[in-house]
């Protein structure tokens, strides 16, 4: 009895790895398989996640210099839009100094001096805030409102084409500075904004 026991448990056994070894041989394979894309899928995902999260830090980065970079621009335009008006202020002392200038014919006053002395010095602290036509023009016209009182006293002394030509030109230097400074800080039309506006979100 001891025998056959032994027989069937060793059949049984035999049985088991046969079955076992059939069970391994069919499955195991795809279950290697799968484990396998299970492992490279989190690897891909992991590169994935990784190049997400670096362009995300570039793009982060780049908002953020984006960022600074138009709060610098905003700080410079507002300097450069109150050197504008300083020196649109000031070109207009140079106009009422020159006035006042054609009562002393020949002479250059103490107050167009003091104005010239003043447009020197704001000069010096702010040309570069100017928008470069703006700066040349406003130059020209520091230069020329002293030379104004003579040329008059010329112009009234010898009446010709050519005095009279100078004169006209003297003014025209203060009239350009004018014009300039107006045009470097023209601001759009609302209207015309508006539409641009419009025309984007079209």
């Amino acid at each position: 009895m001891d025998y056959y026991l032994l027989l069937v448990l060793e059949i049984s056994q035999l049985l088991a790895l046969v079955v076992g070894f059939l069970f391994l041989q069919k499955y195991l394979p795809s279950y290697l398989s799968e484990k396998a894309k299970n492992l490279a899928t989190k690897e891909d995902i992991a590169g994935i996640t990784d190049k997400v999260e670096q362009v995300r830090l570039e793009y982060a980065k780049r908002l953020e210099q984006t960022k600074l970079s138009h709060q610098l621009r905003l700080a410079a335009l507002d300097q450069r839009l109150k050197a504008h008006q300083q020196a649109y202020a000031l070109l207009q002392e140079l106009q009422d100094a020159r006035g006042e200038s054609t009562k002393n014919s020949g002479v250059v006053s103490h107050e167009i001096e003091n104005v010239i002395a003043k447009c020197w010095q704001w000069w010096s602290n702010n040309c570069l805030y100017l928008e470069e036509n703006a700066r040349g023009k406003f130059f020209m016209a520091c230069c020329s409102v002293p030379r104004y009182p003579t040329l008059r006293a010329r112009l009234k002394d010898c009446p010709s084409r050519e005095n009279e030509d100078a004169v006209e030109n003297n003014m025209r230097t203060l009239t350009d500075a004018f014009d300039s400074i107006i045009k470097a800080v023209e601001l759009p039309r609302i209207r015309e904004e508006y539409e641009s506006v419009n025309r984007l979100n079209e």
